[in-house]
């Protein structure tokens, strides 16, 4: 069966463009797109052409390309779930894991951490955990920038940005 082009939509060959029928019903009854929903014609056609031809090389690169972000995407997923950071007060008292966003994971206290003021060594679990936490956050910086390159950046600020809590004083 041929079509014909008749500047809005294809019509079989032979019938009148008003009369067209689809799947059983006439063209009245058929559902109807708002006009606001159709896709806007080629700019490059013509009055009355048909829309440019369909592209199926670049449809398969778009798709190979999506299928190539998504296996990157899955491939962070797994290495920031698996991420853990090891962070060691100054004077070595305290030892603390978080993972990649920040959760205490372990917890060491020396027994000279142990003969410190509960409020000092309150403090200094508080800043080893959160320069922990700051660097697990540049680690997985680093990992998506590597996976995803400068879209990373955008993706990232949000996630990345420390936890809303105050900072810990000085021990």
């Amino acid at each position: 069966m041929s079509a014909t082009w008749d500047g809005r939509d294809f019509v079989p060959s032979g019938r009148p463009a008003g009369r067209v029928r689809t799947g059983g019903m006439r063209r009245a009854d058929a559902p109807t797109v708002p006009s606001g929903h159709r896709p806007a014609p080629d700019s490059s056609a013509g009055p009355g052409s048909p829309p440019a031809p369909f592209d199926e090389a670049a449809l398969l690169t778009s798709v190979a390309q999506a299928q190539e972000r998504a296996r990157r995407a899955a491939d962070l997923r797994t290495k920031v779930d698996a991420l853990r950071v090891r962070g060691r007060s100054s004077g070595g008292e305290v030892g603390v894991e978080v993972d990649a966003v920040g959760r205490l994971l372990d917890l060491d206290l020396t027994a000279a951490a142990l003969r410190r003021r509960p409020d000092v060594l309150a403090r200094l679990v508080l800043r080893t955990v959160a320069d922990a936490e700051q660097a697990a956050r540049e680690q997985v910086r680093g990992l998506a920038r590597e996976a995803l390159g400068p879209v990373a950046d955008g993706m990232l600020e949000a996630w990345t940005a420390p936890a809303a809590r105050p900072a810990p004083g000085p021990s």
